[in-house]
């Protein structure tokens, strides 16, 4: 069992309600049982619970646990907001593979539409999500999600790095770039980039490359993508 649990640098560690919830109730764990804890931020334990109770959960550390599994090469994901739980599948399945942050973006053809209210509590959902998926991979970092872009915005942000727009309309071919350190993806929605988009995107630098002839969903692209991204730097 591994958990995220902001305060393993505590002693003892206390865990959150979310984390007590999760061994009381649905791990039906005992004073004894052994878990695995990280921070987020690179720092896992293993920790002994010492007691439980109603109201609190307390855990000793007993060692720190080395996982030398985040990816050689730092992967920002923009990927346009899609619907229903596409969202969620594209943020859990790029964790998974390894995606340093992920930044939704809100494009021309975007069907997605959402009050100021809703997107507070889509991005807490999220959040959620990205925590479930860094337990399962067995990541100890968390990646960072990022509150929703227009497409200009995002692409007007100034960051270092070699920047990817996944396009079925361009002859260049992903297996032709050359991999650099940091690599930035811009996924479009269903409906496809605008003519607008794709020219302002190439007025910025950002280059467009295809997966090959066949028109892929949104969700897949992004995970075929970055897929391909490790395999061409050596991971796979």
């Amino acid at each position: 069992m591994r958990l995220y649990e902001p305060s393993i640098r505590q002693s003892p560690i206390f865990l959150n309600e979310r984390n007590r919830h999760h061994v009381v109730n649905v791990m039906r764990c005992q004073p004894g049982d052994i878990c695995s804890l990280f921070d987020g931020m690179g720092y896992e334990v293993k920790a002994k619970i010492n007691h439980i109770t109603k109201k609190e959960v307390a855990l000793t550390r007993l060692n720190e646990v080395h996982h030398p599994n985040e990816s050689s090469v730092n992967i920002h994901l923009y990927q346009a907001l899609c619907k229903g739980d596409k969202m969620d599948w594209v943020i859990q399945k790029s964790i998974e593979l390894g995606v340093n942050s992920i930044t939704p973006i809100i494009t021309e053809r975007c069907e997605v539409k959402l009050s100021a209210d809703r997107m507070e509590k889509k991005i807490a959902h999220w959040k959620n999500v990205a925590i479930s998926a860094t337990e399962q991979s067995g990541r100890s970092v968390l990646a960072e999600l990022h509150p929703p872009l227009f497409f200009h915005e995002a692409i007007n942000q100034k960051i270092d790095g070699l920047r990817l727009l996944l396009s079925p309309h361009t002859t260049k071919k992903l297996s032709q770039i050359t991999i650099q350190k940091t690599l930035l993806i811009f996924i479009g929605p269903e409906g496809g980039w605008t003519t607008t988009e794709l020219n302002h995107a190439a007025h910025h630098d950002v280059l467009s490359v295809s997966l090959g002839s066949r028109i892929l969903r949104t969700e897949t692209a992004s995970l075929a993508i970055i897929a391909g991204l490790h395999a061409l730097s050596g991971e796979y």
